[in-house]
């Protein structure tokens, strides 16, 4: 490994701890512009490195209690079933073709980023809390982290990257 792939290594490291995410956007083409290894290898060494930075990073997050872990289990169950998907899927997408969708997800986050937060108001959550029952808002809030869960996990194993 050369001093400049050690150096965006740590880089990797501190945007992951900083901004909660972004290691593989910056993983995968460090590895493969960088380090010079093919795009099935980056996409799979991303997922290496950013899996353990994540670990680093939850076990402080969690210390101070702001991990959610039954979600984060439940979700992390899910994403892994689509992981397993996505991997299997890469087999079909030639490296080009995993980079253009790399490139293409970088900007759609990109963009995402940059529009804001859209969190709902207060009182339009409880609207409609109220209105339904909440067996039915837990349901449809669990198929709907399960849902989300595995296009993330599919998108990590063809691509390398998730959503933090």
């Amino acid at each position: 490994m050369s001093i400049l792939g050690l150096l965006l290594a740590v880089l990797v490291g501190l945007s992951v701890s900083l901004l909660c995410g972004g290691g593989a956007i910056l993983a995968v083409p460090i590895f493969f512009y960088v380090l010079n290894f093919d795009t099935k290898e980056a996409v799979a060494s991303s997922l290496a490195v950013v899996g353990v930075t994540s670990l680093a990073g939850a076990v402080s997050h969690w210390r101070e209690g702001r991990a959610r872990l039954r979600i984060a289990l439940v979700f992390g169950i899910f994403a892994m079933a689509g992981a397993y998907l996505g991997v299997w899927l890469a087999v079909f997408f030639s490296s080009a073709a995993q980079l253009a969708l790399l490139a293409v997800m970088m900007v759609v986050a990109a963009f995402f980023m940059f529009r804001g937060n859209n969190e709902p108001a207060e009182d339009v959550e409880d609207a409609e809390s109220e209105s339904l029952s909440i067996a039915q808002v837990t349901l449809g809030r669990a198929v709907g982290l399960a849902g989300l869960a595995v296009t993330v996990g599919a998108l990590t194993g063809l691509v390398g990257v998730g959503g933090s």
